[in-house]
């Protein structure tokens, strides 16, 4: 950690002063956190999907149907893993379990050469198996017993 000097107005630096004695933390520690969540907030923010507004890429030049679906393409192609390494690095490192847990639901969806039908199932797997977990109760045991990681119990 650096030591800084900063110039604070003294009404700011006495509420600090004053939550800091409600709260019973030192007044430095929240001048950091108040720093931190300023990078946060303004420096790096991290917009939301609800904030993009759509946008017209012009006229359908030609409808799609199921024969031009492109994600047996998408997941069993090498260009998942640059997708990955993308996400990474736009997160800043931020949730190494998020990324762990998309590597082995993309690894799966290769191995076993799944489809969309099972996709839901495959991504919560993953997610249970990045969490720790090690055994299902499941009525849909079929679609977890294929990892060959879960102890399945079968539910009637």
């Amino acid at each position: 950690m650096k030591t800084i000097t900063i110039n604070v107005s003294e009404p700011v630096y006495a509420e600090f002063q004053q939550a800091s004695k409600a709260m019973g933390r030192p007044t430095s520690e929240l001048i950091r956190e108040a720093m931190e969540h300023y990078r946060n907030e303004k420096l790096y923010p991290r917009r939301s999907i609800k904030d993009f507004r759509p946008r017209s890429a012009g006229k359908v030049l030609r409808p799609l149907d199921s024969q031009n679906d492109l994600l047996e393409e998408m997941i069993h192609s090498d260009s998942c893993m640059v997708w990955i390494q993308a996400f990474w690095l736009r997160s800043r490192f931020g949730n190494i379990r998020l990324i762990f847990q998309l590597c082995i639901f993309l690894g799966w969806m290769r191995e076993h050469r799944l489809g969309r039908k099972q996709l839901l199932d495959t991504l919560l797997a993953a997610s249970y198996y990045c969490s720790g977990v090690s055994r299902i109760a499941t009525t849909n045991w079929c679609d977890f017993k294929r990892y060959g990681i879960f102890e399945i119990i079968t539910l009637e």
